[in-house]
């Protein structure tokens, strides 16, 4: 759920500055609310891939960059779809390609947790006993 809710919270700064007034003000606000939320966003990734990687698994690190490529590919696609939307809309068309992709991303995932369950794990993890293993 923390994707869901970065990801709309960066769409509606996206959207402000598509909106907004075009003064540096509006956005200097808009992009330190983006890559708040980006940064966010990153750290959130991370956690499930640790959350997938589990504990104690000795193909963590190939497995942890696997995951962080994904992410990339997700990123690279955002990037090129801001391209389109610059090419023929020009700046407003680029910012509104990118919440476009967050918004359409969120809904997605609202589905597939709707749909499949968002509880995670079956079993949590223990942090005290994963403290003990360590």
């Amino acid at each position: 759920m923390l994707f869901v809710g970065t990801g709309i919270v960066a769409a509606t700064a996206t959207l402000g500055m598509a909106f907004g007034a075009r003064t540096a003000a509006v956005f200097f606000v808009g992009v330190t609310l983006y890559n708040l939320f980006a940064g966010v966003n990153y750290a959130a990734a991370s956690a499930v891939a640790f959350d997938i990687m589990g504990i104690d698994n000795p193909l963590a690190a190939t497995q942890y960059a696997l995951l962080m490529a994904a992410c990339n590919v997700a990123i690279s696609t955002v990037i090129w779809g801001d391209s389109r939307g610059y090419k023929h809309f020009g700046a407003r068309g680029a910012l509104l390609a990118d919440a476009a992709f967050s918004i359409f991303t969120g809904a997605i995932m609202l589905i597939v947790i709707k749909v499949w369950g968002g509880t995670g794990r079956e079993h949590r993890i223990n942090i005290d006993a994963a403290a003990e293993l360590l």
